[in-house]
């Protein structure tokens, strides 16, 4: 992951070469550095009958990205105005590389040095972002569309293949044609299933695996309670999904590495 060696990167979809600044390496002993896996909290519980801890729950922490900016040329007020109203986003915002474009991070910065430079305009800052989550994402990815209004009553497989670190909860678009059930079956994970019951014609929905919301184009309906099995979540490999029932289906995802 040579975040180090990218002279360019991308914040909130602008590049850094917009801003007059780079992504630069200031230490001295001739080593790049880079987070090799995200810190991890552990809960531990002791009893005064034994001095070892025992482990109940380890949890990994977001992860933090330490940059270092440095201007290309001189600054001036309005340069440093322009970047810092450009670093102080307000929410998590997609981070990437020019190495690695297809690594996103979901950050925002929390924190940085003074700015250090010569007395001539030109220097750099040393910044702190805060990623969401310990994990770094790839770019979304939309499948085929699925048109499965004739499906045979045996089902119709579909392969989904995690290239992920995780499993991957998907977002569906799912469009039923006829009123009836729609099932989605993983024949790579236990048979679990995914099911959506008494659908309705030409209802149009959106369905949020990872969390767990679903969306009907039917006015004051609310269709979790349709639900049955379990929200769509999808191992790392290959995935043989048979899916039962009419209706055009189409994946939006994106990959979590580690």
């Amino acid at each position: 992951m040579p975040i180090s060696e990218s002279l360019i990167f991308s914040y909130n979809n602008q590049l850094s070469s917009d801003y007059g600044v780079i992504n630069c390496h200031v230490d001295t002993n001739g080593l790049y550095q880079e987070d090799f896996l995200s810190s991890t909290e552990l809960k531990e519980i002791t009893t005064r009958m034994s001095p070892k801890p025992y482990l109940v729950q380890k949890n990994p922490l977001p992860r933090t990205l330490n940059l270092t900016i440095a201007f290309e040329e001189n600054f001036n007020e309005d340069k440093l105005r322009s970047v810092r109203r450009w670093l102080s986003q307000g929410e998590y915002k997609s981070m990437s590389f020019e190495s690695i474009p297809d690594h996103i991070f979901y950050c925002t910065l929390v924190d940085s040095t003074p700015l250090l430079h010569t007395g001539n305009n030109q220097g750099y800052i040393n910044c702190i972002f805060r990623c969401s989550d310990p994990y770094i994402y790839t770019p979304q990815y939309l499948s085929v569309l699925y048109d499965l209004s004739l499906n045979p009553t045996e089902g119709t497989p579909i392969q989904f293949i995690n290239s992920g670190d995780l499993p991957c909860q998907p977002e569906l678009s799912l469009l039923k044609i006829g009123n009836g059930d729609i099932f989605i079956v993983n024949n790579s994970n236990r048979g679990k299933t995914f099911s959506l019951t008494s659908l309705l014609d030409n209802e149009d929905l959106f369905i949020d695996n990872e969390n767990e919301e679903i969306t009907s184009s039917i006015p004051d309906t609310y269709r979790i309670n349709n639900l049955t099995g379990d929200f769509l979540s999808l191992p790392r490999g290959i995935n043989n999904l048979v899916c039962f029932g009419n209706c055009k289906i189409q994946f939006r995802y994106q990959f979590k590495l580690l």
